[in-house]
């Protein structure tokens, strides 16, 4: 993504969450609410940056796993790098649409073909569409008694979520059996495009277009026939799922409150992640923090607030500032990428 659009949608990321925050404080008790996040047990919050520490690393071992059963060999900080680089660009884009273009640039100019990352990344986005139905699944049937203590709102948003999460994970099944027809698709869309002049030298474009698709196809078909490299990424996904999704319990333990267990707030958790993870907005800016307030304050109470500033705080705005830091960043040499 240019430098341009990228300061444009930050710029917007940064607008919608001022806008968002001055609505949903004007009239609070910020004196309370100040108060309230000072008494937050600090190791607590550690534990929380930990949580999120600990999703980006997984989001990188998974990352690295792929590419290197692909034959491309990449270090683990290189990895890492390009799991913030897809958070923020994620972060900052509707539906989360530029975080994938983005880290199949970064790791081309770190010497990965574009067909060996965007088969690695469909593979992770597929398995994390997977897991996170299924833990959405589970979240509703655990706690699917509270979305009746909610208004109308939250389970239309929830119904959408749902149905989202399903169309998409649809597709991505398609993109990954479908292969040869995707090939076919882009060859077409090239001879369109020569018709109308639009590309000048249309075979050295197919023939770039076909060594990607064949990578991108030969990492598919690894996933196809090695059911314990499936079963390893659906294993890293989840503990990379169930980290993000335990912020709001190391929320929960920082104001020292009890009487809920803490699955509880992981399932809540895990349903209000399938209702906002689709919708069209950067970092699902408003509705992530109006549906938190909305169901896990059946649990917090009158720390509902707080308790959402500090969650989303550390699993989203340090997490992008993090990220968009390392993004900013000038980019290794080949070498130190392999290491």
């Amino acid at each position: 993504m240019k430098g341009k659009k990228t300061a444009l949608w930050t710029i917007v990321l940064l607008l919608l969450s001022a806008a968002f925050f001055a609505w949903l404080l004007r009239g609070a008790d910020l004196a309370g609410i100040r108060s309230a996040v000072r008494q937050a047990r600090m190791h607590w919050l550690v534990a929380g940056v930990t949580l999120v520490a600990l999703f980006l690393l997984c989001q990188a071992a998974a990352l690295r796993m792929l590419l290197r059963r692909c034959g491309q060999h990449i270090g683990l900080l290189s990895s890492l790098r390009a799991a913030l680089t897809g958070f923020y660009f994620s972060g900052i884009t509707p539906s989360a649409s530029g975080g994938q273009p983005a880290q199949v640039w970064q790791l081309s100019r770190l010497g990965i073909p574009p067909g060996a990352s965007a088969g690695a990344l469909l593979l992770m986005q597929i398995a994390d569409q997977a897991v996170m139905i299924v833990l959405g699944i589970a979240g509703f049937l655990l706690c699917g008694g509270l979305i009746a203590g909610t208004h109308g709102g939250i389970r239309a948003l929830l119904l959408y979520g749902f149905f989202a999460a399903a169309v998409v994970f649809a597709l991505l099944l398609g993109a990954l059996v479908s292969g040869r027809r995707f090939e076919h698709a882009i060859a077409a869309c090239i001879r369109c495009a020569l018709l109308r002049r639009l590309i000048r030298n249309p075979d050295a474009l197919c023939e770039r277009l076909h060594r990607q698709i064949e990578q991108f196809n030969a990492c598919a078909a690894l996933f196809a026939r090695s059911g314990r490299l499936s079963v390893q990424l659906l294993l890293i996904t989840l503990v990379q799922q169930l980290c993000i999704l335990s912020v709001p319990c190391a929320v929960y333990c920082a104001f020292g409150l009890t009487g809920q267990p803490l699955w509880r707030l992981v399932a809540a958790q895990a349903m209000l992640s399938i209702a906002v993870d689709t919708l069209p907005l950067p970092g699902a800016v408003g509705a992530s923090e109006s549906a938190f307030v909305a169901v896990q304050g059946l649990f917090f109470g009158p720390l509902a607030l707080p308790a959402m500033l500090l969650s989303r705080g550390l699993s989203f705005y340090l997490t992008m500032a993090v990220a968009g830091v390392v993004t900013a960043m000038p980019l290794p040499h080949h070498s130190d990428a392999h290491a």
